[in-house]
């Protein structure tokens, strides 16, 4: 999963370095990265069980975390004098498209590990 986040975030980067300038690319590459990594972690709890199912709000930590996580991605995008230490540029909301399809796409690549794992483990 970790190779598929970094080829989801290196092709978001391209993608946006070619409309938009590379502080902004840039932008948008570390919050598809680190969106990547904060749905991989909401798959993480359960080896076997969907990860948005019974018992999701169970462990509040997680929930504490991701917010926290989620807070300082807004401050890291969002904050000047952040932007200019980071070389990093604000993003519209055009900008956080990349980010939530990539964790997404993370989401779904290890729901359908655990469904084949389950079907495996049923044999």
């Amino acid at each position: 999963m970790s190779a598929l986040a970094g080829v989801i975030t290196l092709l978001s980067f391209m993608y946006w370095n070619n409309r938009e300038s590379e502080f902004y690319a840039r932008t948008v590459a570390v919050n598809t990265l680190v969106f990547c990594e904060m749905f991989y972690l909401f798959n993480c709890r359960k080896i076997y069980e969907p990860a948005f199912g019974k018992g999701f709000f169970g462990n509040k930590i997680i929930l504490i975390v991701s917010g926290i996580l989620i807070l300082f991605q807004l401050v890291f995008t969002y904050v000047p004098f952040l932007n200019t230490l980071f070389q990093t540029e604000r993003l519209d909301t055009k900008g956080w498209i990349a980010p939530i399809i990539g964790g997404a796409i993370i989401l779904a690549a290890v729901e359908i590990e655990k469904f084949i794992a389950r079907k495996i483990i049923k044999k």
